[in-house]
């Protein structure tokens, strides 16, 4: 009979197993079609099926059999590994060989595909190309796990199903629904778990609601302040952005202006650059026609040595005098200047000293927008105060003097709007007075007044002293940070306890003992309250951050030590003022003393040069007569000779003196026409000097101006600087405020929505935010609840709506997973209807056959079409006509008819599946003799139409079963000999010795 050849791929042409369980040496060739196994048992038969899922990637737990791999090496291997090596057919050249290295030493396997080392990953690749499946159980069906096919459910033989068939998608498919019931389950759970978490925290939401209304009424008064919030922040923010415009603006001023100064100082300047040459010219021509004048007046005038000396001692003395008061006029001049710039600069003072106060008058009309009853109380006040019988004083506001502008949001925030409102009276009479005055008489309602004594500070004392606190970075208690008259600072002492709340600068290591010490305290921009339970005697910290606190009755405080530096310098002026006045008064007694004295010299002279041309009168005449007298004394002499000789004299002297007249005229004019130039030069020098001392005064003037210009340009550059740093905080914190802006272009304004919330306020005015944010504080002052309590209430809600929205997410979740479910169901149930169907058409035929009944149905979940968890194949089978079909498990049929029905499912899935093999060990079990025959039948002819490869493994087999040509025979024989090799023994060379024994 001729031999059939290998025609599918992935058919088994060979295996090998050394040191591989029952086997030392062994090598099987197995036929391409029907293969039977044939030995008894313990001869080695379930070896072959274990080392051909072993070798190509089976799991050893599928076997039902070995626990570990080291069970599966012989006993007598020694150290060396067991070996399987399994040949597998390929149409397209040389044949597949898979080997498969078990160690005792290693507890992992090794593999090696076609002589070259490998791994499970490229196994699984070769096995899935060729649709082994050593895990499934229609295409391995091992000797143990025969008997528990029948016991299997529905949803494993269905899952089992899809996979003999080698639908890996529908597989997929059927394991991806599977997951996602999964998921399904779980969300339904959890799903119950959070209703009955919502359920309970929604009675207690019940039992809470009275609170929960006075916690519904703070939110949205809480709204209504965050709006009003928001509105002042944008206002603060367009206030400041106009008040940064208008510096800008001022600054462009103030520059223009010193542009135009500095320009008027380029003339001046130029002017007073060569004053000094000019001077000190003039100067030098003055003393040469000085000279002049006196060597001129020399040579005209011979007069005796004490006469001139005398005279020339008195000219000298004039000249000291006149020097005197032409050097007395410059500094006459430098201190009427000094007095006109002290008369400036007081005037100036007084200027500021008047806008000091004039703060005192923009905080009454703060007075009067806030509280216009308690303004009209304060006129009527100032027309009655002879009306009282001791002092009444204004509201605390306009007393109370903030010595730094900085402390004013402290005190503002703790005293209160209705105490800095209110009048406070030393006698409590007055205090009735005036309520009846302005209630019931002006019908002024919103007014207050309050009695107090005028205690002094000194009984008012602090708790700690400054040194105590200096650690903690004490800067001041409040009442150090005001002044006011007595009986104000005792009423706020006694009741805002102002002298035992103390300032810190900053947040220290320290900090937290302060909670023990104070019950209020501030530290930079945060009001720290402390109190300790009445039960628990547990003590709280309250924090408020006033840092953003709008001041607005205190913003005007007058600055009283500025006042106090003002008035000071004042007086300093005005004492500088006088010593000027009092110096230039002297200045000017000296000069008109010195003039009295110029004059009496001037006097002196003009009598001395009178008596000397008396003098001169005197001598030309006594000479004369001396002349007269030599004449009368001489002898008589010839009168005619002599009057001859006294006429030529007399013409000759006549002539000299006529001469004399006319040099000596000649000379008196020249020094006058020098006296002339000297004053001139004189002239021209005062002249110089005034108007070199109207320049430099000019020059001082435009110095001055140009230098508080430009100091007051860089004052407004720094201001400008800071509004600009704080306007890009404000711009922030307003864009913050309402999440940004509507675009780019309009990044000023806030987004239109807001516009319109803003707009329903009423009014935009920052003082009338500032008062409704704090009407609403006061409305949250009164609707209070319990911290605990508000803490479980927002606890509650915080889990209520987390728990809602859990569960819509989990419902929103579930529904996806359910549509996700019902989506990949429709595109798998009809290959799977189709598959079953296949199945069990075929399942039914070959039970017929056999002449028995059976049918496949698929079972679609237990509760609903999307139960793909519990989709299943029954196996229903009917032995005997008066019978019902049955489900096949382990108790309703015998040994036999579940073996038979193993046997026909398995060859009905042949025709649907396309592996290249299958492996059946002992599935005869339980068949009468009967049944075994036809099943042989029925596998010879699966065999033969699909052209399939299958190895039926068996203790025994009926007589006189059919064999052909597809049928090859495997004896597997236990004995004592001890084989080296698998050629060691030969089956034909056996039968012959036996035949021939």
């Amino acid at each position: 009979m001729e031999r059939l050849e290998f025609s599918q791929e992935g058919s088994v042409v060979r295996i090998s197993m050394k040191n591989f369980m029952t086997y030392k040496h062994e090598t099987i060739y197995p036929g391409p079609n029907f293969n039977v196994t044939v030995g008894p048992n313990g001869s080695g038969k379930s070896s072959i099926v274990t080392a051909l899922s072993i070798c190509l990637g089976g799991d050893l737990k599928s076997l039902n059999r070995q626990q570990d791999l080291n069970s599966l090496i012989n006993n007598e291997a020694g150290k060396n590994p067991a070996e399987v090596e399994i040949e597998l057919f390929s149409k397209n050249g040389e044949n597949t060989i898979v080997k498969v290295i078990i160690s005792k030493s290693s507890s992992e396997l090794k593999w090696v595909i076609n002589g070259k080392p490998s791994n499970l990953n490229k196994l699984t690749d070769l096995t899935k190309r060729l649709q082994i499946q050593p895990g499934n159980l229609c295409q391995f069906l091992p000797q143990d796990v025969v008997r528990d096919f029948p016991q299997m459910k529905p949803p494993q033989i269905f899952e089992n199903t899809i996979k003999a068939v080698g639908d890996i998608e529908m597989l997929s498919k059927l394991h991806r629904g599977g997951e996602i019931q999964n998921e399904i389950e779980k969300i339904d759970n959890d799903l119950k778990t959070k209703k009955n978490t919502l359920s309970s925290n929604e009675q207690k939401e019940k039992k809470l609601e009275g609170d929960m209304r006075i916690i519904d009424k703070r939110e949205k008064i809480k709204e209504t302040q965050e709006l009003y919030v928001k509105a002042l922040k944008w206002q603060k923010f367009k206030t400041l952005r106009a008040q940064v415009k208008e510096a800008r603006n001022k600054k462009r001023g103030l520059d223009e202006a010193a542009k135009d100064v500095e320009a008027k100082l380029i003339p001046t300047r130029e002017f007073l650059k060569d004053y000094d040459k000019k001077v000190a010219d003039i100067k030098a021509d003055v003393d040469k026609k000085e000279k002049e004048l006196q060597t001129e007046y020399l040579n005209t005038h011979q007069l005796d040595p004490t006469l001139e000396g005398t005279l020339k001692d008195l000219k000298e003395k004039r000249d000291r005098f006149e020097g005197f008061i032409a050097n007395q006029q410059p500094s006459v001049q430098d201190t009427e200047n000094s007095i006109n710039i002290g008369n400036r600069d007081l005037k100036k003072l007084r200027k500021h000293e008047e806008d000091l106060l004039s703060k005192k008058n923009r905080k009454l009309m703060v007075l009067e927008q806030q509280n216009p009853d308690t303004y009209n109380g304060v006129l009527w006040l100032r027309e009655n105060l002879d009306k009282f019988k001791s002092k009444v004083h204004e509201p605390i506001m306009l007393c109370m003097d903030v010595k730094n502008a900085d402390y004013s949001k402290y005190l503002e925030s703790i005293v209160g709007r209705a105490d800095l409102d209110g009048f406070v009276c030393e006698d409590p009479d007055d205090m009735n007075l005036l309520l009846k005055e302005l209630r019931e008489v002006k019908q002024l309602r919103k007014v207050n007044a309050v009695h107090s004594n005028p205690t002094p500070k000194e009984r008012f004392s602090s708790p700690f002293k400054e040194h105590e606190l200096r650690k903690y970075g004490f800067v001041a208690y409040l009442c150090e940070m005001y002044e006011a008259p007595l009986a104000v600072n005792a009423y706020l002492c006694q009741q805002k306890s102002l002298h035992q709340v103390p300032f810190f600068k900053e947040e220290n290591e320290y900090t937290d003992e302060l909670k023990n010490k104070f019950q209020t305290f501030y530290i930079g921009g945060l009001k720290f309250t402390a109190k300790r339970s009445r039960y628990s005697k547990e003590l709280s910290t309250g924090i408020d951050d006033i840092s953003s606190w709008r001041v607005i009755r205190l913003a005007d405080c007058i600055d009283t030590d500025a006042l106090k530096n003002v008035k000071t310098e004042i007086e300093n002026k005005k004492k500088a003022l006088e010593n000027n006045i009092n110096r230039l008064n002297q200045k000017n007694q000296s000069i008109l003393n010195m003039r009295l004295k110029l004059n009496e010299v001037s006097k002196e002279i003009q009598g001395l040069e009178s008596k000397k041309k008396e003098f001169n009168k005197a001598k030309a005449e006594l000479d004369m007569k001396v002349v007269f007298l030599k004449s009368l004394a001489q002898p008589k002499c010839n009168i005619e000779e002599e009057k001859a000789k006294i006429k030529r004299k007399k013409i000759d002297l006549v002539r000299k003196l006529c001469e004399r007249m006319k040099s000596g005229k000649e000379k008196a004019g020249a020094c006058a026409r020098l006296d002339l130039e000297k004053r001139c030069k004189q002239l021209q020098l005062q002249n110089i000097e005034t108007e070199n001392q109207d320049q430099t005064d000019q020059l001082k003037e435009l110095e001055k101006d140009f230098k508080r210009l430009n100091d007051e340009s860089i004052a407004c550059q720094i201001a400008m600087n800071e509004e600009k740093v704080n306007l890009r905080t404000y711009h922030n914190e307003a864009l913050e405020a309402t999440g940004g802006c509507q675009d780019e272009k309009t990044k000023y304004k806030p987004p239109l929505e807001w516009q319109e919330k803003f707009a329903s306020l009423g009014s935009l005015d920052e003082n009338y935010l500032q008062v409704n944010i704090e009407d609403c504080e006061g409305e949250l002052k009164k609707l209070k609840v319990s911290p605990d309590t508000e803490k479980r209430i927002k606890e509650i809600r915080e889990s209520v709506q987390k728990s809602k929205a859990e569960v819509e997410n989990m419902e929103k979740e579930k529904e996806s997973k359910t549509k996700e479910l019902g989506q990949l169901r429709r595109g798998w149930i009809q290959g799977v209807r189709k598959m079953v169907s296949q199945v069990g058409d075929k399942f039914s035929e070959m039970m017929a056959t056999l002449g028995y009944s059976g049918q496949i149905e698929l079972c679609e979940g237990k509760d609903n079409e999307l139960d793909l968890k519990n989709y299943g194949v029954r196996i229903m089978v009917k032995f005997r006509d008066q019978e019902e079909f049955q489900e096949l498990t382990k108790g309703t049929q015998s040994g036999g008819e579940k073996s038979v029905t193993t046997a026909v499912y398995m060859m009905a899935l042949q025709g649907l599946t396309h592996v290249p093999f299958r492996c059946v060990d002992e599935i005869n079990q339980g068949m009468d003799e009967k049944n075994e025959r036809k099943v042989w039948d029925m596998l010879l002819e699966v065999c033969r139409e699909h052209q399939a490869q299958y190895f039926y493994m068996a203790p025994k087999f009926p007589y006189n079963l059919p064999f052909d040509n597809q049928v090859t025979i495997l004896l597997c024989n236990s004995g004592s000999s001890r084989k080296k090799s698998s050629t060691d023994f030969c089956t034909e060379t056996f039968l012959k010795r036996s035949r021939t024994e």
